[in-house]
Order: structure tokens, then sequence, then C-alpha cells
């Protein structure tokens, strides 16, 4: 990547795309809590439990966030520090997110963040970006309406079966998250994954015992274990 194309990328112009959409997104963010709250008071629920929620939501978040902390400065120096604070602010993948940068750039033959890379291959990276988060807006728009009637006729005649269903469901999909790490990973994901698990079955079942506050921070915890023994080990 030339000089030139670095500062087109990473222009006050870019900036200002960047911070427009960020806000965008905060915006929501709150019209969706005082959304929660309003229907809290709708159905009597304590509000004291909502904020609760909230902040359990912020403290578990912070592992995954993270994670993405660490690849996104490498994001950061291939296509731009703007691009990807935008992009990541509205999808959280970094791993797709470069992934499509990736393909679209060997698709023309050329490096993605060697001088090749012009203003038209950057220009060309950020569509197929563009082009590939909409399919999970799209997923998300059709799809949404139809889990709450698939719920319904699970529950319908035995509530329990939903209880397993869910339960079954994110042991599935974590399970397939894992597994894919840990037959590509190498031993780092192995250590990550290994360490991860030793450290929440300690919080939660140990040491929750006897503290039960622990438990709210033992998954947080233990995927920043995970990944810092990946990082050094792997």
């Amino acid at each position: 990547m030339t000089a030139e194309l670095g500062n087109i990328i990473n222009s006050g112009a870019m900036w200002a795309c960047a911070i427009f959409l960020v806000l965008l997104v905060l915006a929501q963010a709150v019209l969706y809590i005082r959304l929660a709250y309003k229907e809290a008071k709708t159905i009597g629920y304590d509000t004291a439990n909502l904020r609760k929620s909230f902040r359990l939501g912020m403290i578990t978040g912070f592992g995954p966030a993270l994670t993405g902390v660490v690849a996104m400065v490498s994001m950061m120096t291939l296509i731009g520090s703007p691009i990807t604070w935008m992009r990541l602010s509205i999808i959280g993948a970094v791993p797709t997110e470069m992934g499509v940068a990736s393909v679209t750039a060997q698709s023309l033959g050329i490096t993605l963040g060697g001088e090749s890379v012009d203003i038209k291959v950057i220009s060309l990276i950020y569509l197929m970006m563009a082009i590939a988060g909409t399919g999970w807006l799209l997923v998300t728009v059709i799809l949404t309406p139809r889990m709450g009637e698939l719920r319904e006729r699970i529950g319908k005649k035995d509530s329990r079966w939903l209880i397993v269903f869910t339960a079954a469901t994110t042991i599935g999909l974590f399970a397939n998250l894992a597994a894919q790490q840990l037959t590509t990973g190498g031993f780092g994901a192995v250590a990550a994954a290994i360490s991860g698990f030793g450290v929440m079955f300690f919080l939660h079942n140990i040491v929750g015992k006897k503290s039960k506050g622990i438990k709210n921070y033992a998954l947080t915890i233990s995927m920043v274990v995970g990944i810092v023994l990946g990082i050094l080990l792997g």
C-alpha cells in the first residue's frame, strides 16, 4: 500500500463516515434500552433486575471484545482505521471481514497490503465487505420473525421441550465453534479451550458455592485467561 493510498483511506472524510455510523449504532442501543425499560414496566418486571442484566451483559461481552481488539490491529494496517472501526461496529467479526478482503484481493491476483493495492482495489474490497454483510441482515430480517413461530410449535404441547431445544442448540453451536478451532488452531487453541473450561468450572462450581457473585464474572474471566494462554502458547 502506497503512502498516498494510506492518506486516502485514513482521511477525514472516511473518519466522518465511520463516526456517523458508530453514532447510529449507539443511538440504536440507547433506543433498545429505553424500549426494554418501557416493556419492563408494562409487564411488571423489576427494573433492578433489568439493570443487573445490562451490567452482566456488558461484563460478559468484554471477553469477545478483547479478541476483536487484538485482531483489529492487523485489520487497521491492511485496509485502514476508519473502515475497520465502521465494519466492526456493525458486524463485529474480524475473521469474516478479513476473509472477504483477502479473497477479493486474491481474485485480482494481488496480495492484501502489498504495493499493488490501489484505490480501485481497495474500493472493490470495501464494496465486497458491504455486500457480504448484507447477507447477515437479510437472514436476520427473514428468519427472526419465524423463530417465534418455531418456539411456539416446539413448546406448544410440552414447554419442557422448549428448554431442551434451547439448551441443545446452544451446546451444539458452541461445540461446533470449539471443534473448528481445536482441529485447525494448533496447540494455542487447545490450551485456550482447556484453560477456559477449567477456569469456568472452578469459578462457577467451586468458588461460586461460597461467593455467588463470582458467577457473574466467571465467563469473562475464563475467556480472558483462555485468550492470554492461547496467545502465549500458540
